[in-house]
């Protein structure tokens, strides 16, 4: 499979792959100019795939998951996503942050400053991380049926079942 990378090293071409996806769409208020910003971000099913890595790479092996997960920290993802990603949003893709690091990220629309994945995802009340249920409503999710593979983080929790159950 084709990928779109940072240019870091990898020892495997991918690890997480599900045979479809959902892109997410929200907004999120820049920390820089403090406007609202449109932001994208992945979401895959249950039964998706991770890779469990050892030490020993002849023990490497493809773990199968049980619930749905959100997408992020994506530093390799295939180009037919990110595509389907920037066509929502295009301040979408290969972007630095001082404590994150280099991975395929957005951008503000206004003042094209890096919004992280960790205050997406991670922080109370981010784009991708609602508190409330009008937090939840706010977050667009549209299926996409074809496979979906990428070198990221996967997140589990109440929100990604929620979303999950709304894609599929």
């Amino acid at each position: 499979m084709n990928m779109t990378m940072t240019d870091h090293e990898y020892e495997h071409e991918h690890t997480l792959r599900a045979p479809r996806y959902a892109l997410l769409q929200s907004c999120q208020e820049c920390w820089k100019c403090h406007r609202a910003t449109p932001v994208v971000g992945f979401l895959v099913p249950a039964g998706h795939e991770t890779l469990w890595v050892d030490d020993d790479p002849g023990q490497d092996e493809w773990e199968r998951q049980d619930c749905a997960s959100l997408v992020s920290n994506i530093s390799r993802l295939a180009p037919a996503a990110l595509a389907r990603a920037r066509s929502l949003s295009p301040h979408y893709g290969l972007g630095r942050t001082k404590t994150g690091g280099t991975y395929l990220m957005n951008s503000c629309a206004h003042c094209r400053a890096a919004q992280g994945d960790f205050f997406l995802y991670s922080e109370p009340d981010g784009a991708f991380f609602p508190t409330t249920p009008e937090g939840l409503d706010r977050i667009r999710v549209i299926p996409v049926e074809e496979a979906f593979a990428c070198y990221g983080d996967q997140g589990y929790g109440t929100v990604s079942e929620e979303l999950g159950h709304r894609a599929w």
